[in-house]
């Protein structure tokens, strides 16, 4: 299902977010029961295969799904990096599979009941807007609360066409992710027992060069650190690595999943950027860039072959690059914490003897 792209013009004024949610409900006097249920959305029935795009808005996040005649799908608000398509294909076919039962009502001022009356920041409310490739609307609707029809006690989810004044009971139902990263396959996953080495440096300058000492505990040395890094008159060899500071280090690529993207060519990456190379046992290396932009910090990954590399580290530089090279990351806090982490604190600072004159 879902081949094709379409070009459509953004719908998002008067929407609200929403998935199913438990919600107890005041109804008065609904209307009757139709004779026999019909679909909410017809077109979208109709046409499931012809699905170009689906703009999903929510509380917690919002998507702009385009879907390519190959069945591939990309989110075109975040530089149309890729998405999951099997979650979007069971999104239409939910959608598609939704059922009129009743009209639960048709006054606006009870809509706040059945969370389908517009922007709604503190509610579970989806509002999902389904083109055609050829431009038709499919499906423009708030799907609101999970509720229960009162004079027959059955469950169902409230559903109002944005164009339309009824509020529906209709059967089926939407699950969606809690968090945006569930769109997305990870960014990057590094193995930590792979890692051979880390280096940090900024602007070109090596400030740390972390070696892998003993892959069965995890331990690294220090085989070079900027003497600027260092306590006055404490000589450059034999400094100790902290090893749970480098540690921490290598677990923000373990995984990497990402909260925002862009194009990569929209980002500016200064010139005294802090870069983190961590070099693997399997042949090739990744680089992490760190872009400041404003309050925001962009990460850009790199992959490349070291030197000697297997001919099997071709095939996984080049996967790497398949989902990095394009774009730049807004990573979560706490990886990005660890990538920011003062050079200083990746080795073991020598004792002070306050006996010793001053140097």
């Amino acid at each position: 299902m879902m081949r094709t792209m379409a070009s459509v013009a953004t719908r998002r004024a008067g929407a609200a977010f929403g998935a199913a949610l438990a919600l107890g409900v005041l109804v008065a006097s609904p209307a009757p029961a139709q004779d026999a249920t019909t679909p909410m959305f017809p077109l979208l029935t109709q046409r499931v295969d012809e699905v170009a795009e689906v703009w999903i808005q929510g509380r917690r996040y919002t998507l702009d799904l385009r879907i390519g005649e190959d069945g591939t799908v990309v989110d075109a608000s975040r530089g149309n990096y890729p998405t999951r398509a099997d979650l979007a294909d069971r999104l239409v076919e939910n959608l598609a599979a939704f059922e009129r039962i009743s009209i639960a009502t048709d006054e606006p001022l009870r809509y706040g009941f059945y969370d389908v009356e517009g922007p709604s920041p503190n509610e579970e409310d989806l509002y999902v807007r389904v083109i055609a490739r050829n431009g038709d609307v499919l499906a423009d609707a708030i799907v609101g609360a999970a509720t229960v029809i009162p004079e027959a006690n059955r469950s169902a989810t409230a559903v109002r066409n944005v164009d339309e004044a009824d509020v529906w009971f209709t059967t089926g139902f939407i699950t969606m992710p809690q968090q945006l990263s569930a769109w997305f396959d990870p960014v990057l996953q590094l193995p930590g027992r792979d890692l051979s080495r880390i280096v940090v440096s900024e602007g070109g300058v090596v400030l740390v060069d972390a070696v892998k000492q003993d892959f069965t505990t995890g331990a690294y040395a220090i085989a070079y650190i900027d003497p600027v890094l260092l306590p006055p008159g404490t000589p450059g060899e034999g400094i100790p690595a902290d090893d749970n500071a480098l540690r921490s280090l290598a677990q923000s690529v373990v995984g990497v999943v990402f909260e925002s993207t862009v194009p990569r060519e929209e980002i500016d990456v200064p010139e005294g950027a802090r870069m983190v190379r961590y070099e693997t046992t399997a042949g090739y290396a990744v680089d992490v860039t760190l872009a400041h932009d404003g309050e925001t910090t962009w990460v850009l990954f790199d992959a490349s072959l070291i030197e000697g590399a297997p001919a099997t580290a071709q095939a996984l530089v080049d996967g790497i690059q398949a989902r990095t090279a394009n774009w730049a990351f807004r990573i979560p806090v706490i990886a990005l914490s660890s990538l920011l982490r003062s050079p200083a604190a990746l080795y073991v600072a020598p004792p002070i003897d306050f006996a010793a004159p001053p140097m």
